[in-house]
């Protein structure tokens, strides 16, 4: 069964002037009551080569204490009589604003199984970059549609905006709107990765942005979800449809695949906005 999970990134600012930091680890908690984290514990040099003034001391000894930190929190979590209470206290207290060299980021919302799987998962998108390989394809698919919308004369009915609240929002390169209110949202999202686990995690941080924005309202009634699949490769293919068939559950979300024709692709948007 899924469970909803918030996660915060934690991030390494030792100079707040500059506004620089790096992210050095994930913490989570679930609905259920669990707490996990992460932090990047061996690769010191990646950090202290970008803050080539500090001294290595400094982040080390900064690293321990952040980790004896989530090492008391995640005792007492575990410990405790009510654990969905306490843990949710816990995170609260820790992504509240501090002045030290240690921040957590404003929190994230998305769909899980397991909790150890997702701050993995969480940890190489958010600290090993796993997704910078895939960087140029997701990119190479956005202008790829815009040149098809451009094409077929719509382009200037889109524009690149983020639909939400003031509180909660997505960012969605394709925008229409009428008289100031969205009507329909565009995601090209390239799901051609090398293992399932990464099309399935991919799919699940983008059910649980959907998630939080039906929480915060201001949904449009019309999100495409224009899909690049994997290789043919069996394994592959299965993640791809579990993550395509779970995105058009949710409502007012439809799934296109991009191996259609351009004039497929067309009469579904434009489908989309007589509805």
């Amino acid at each position: 069964m899924k469970k909803v999970c918030n996660y915060t990134i934690i991030r390494f600012q030792p100079y707040p002037e500059t506004g620089e930091f790096i992210n050095i680890g994930i913490a989570l908690v679930t609905n259920s009551g669990e707490f996990f984290f992460r932090v990047e514990q061996t690769k010191s040099k990646r950090v202290t080569d970008f803050f080539y003034t500090l001294d290595k001391f400094i982040f080390t000894q900064a690293r321990q204490e952040l980790i004896n930190e989530l090492g008391r929190v995640k005792a007492i979590v575990d410990c405790a009589q009510d654990t969905k209470k306490t843990a949710l206290h816990f995170f609260k207290v820790l992504i509240s604003p501090r002045e030290t060299m240690v921040r957590f980021s404003e929190p994230g919302t998305m769909l899980i199984e397991d909790g150890e799987q997702a701050v993995n998962m969480l940890f190489d998108y958010y600290v090993n970059l796993s997704f910078a390989t895939k960087e140029y394809q997701q990119q190479n698919l956005e202008k790829q549609i815009g040149q098809i919308l451009e094409c077929a004369n719509l382009k200037k009915a889109y524009k690149e905006a983020r639909i939400g609240t003031d509180s909660y929002s997505i960012r969605f390169p394709f925008v229409k709107t009428d008289d100031g209110k969205t009507v329909q949202a565009i995601k090209p999202l390239s799901l051609n990765h090398n293992e399932s686990s990464k099309i399935i995690d991919q799919g699940a941080i983008w059910l649980g942005r959907l998630h939080k924005l039906s929480q915060h309202g201001n949904t449009p009634k019309d999100m495409l979800f224009i899909l690049c699949a994997p290789d043919e490769q069996l394994t592959l293919q299965k993640a791809y449809i579990e993550v395509a068939s779970e995105l058009a559950d949710h409502p007012n979300v439809r799934v296109f695949d991009n191996i259609q024709s351009q004039e497929a692709l067309i009469r579904s948007i434009e489908s989309g906005l007589t509805h």
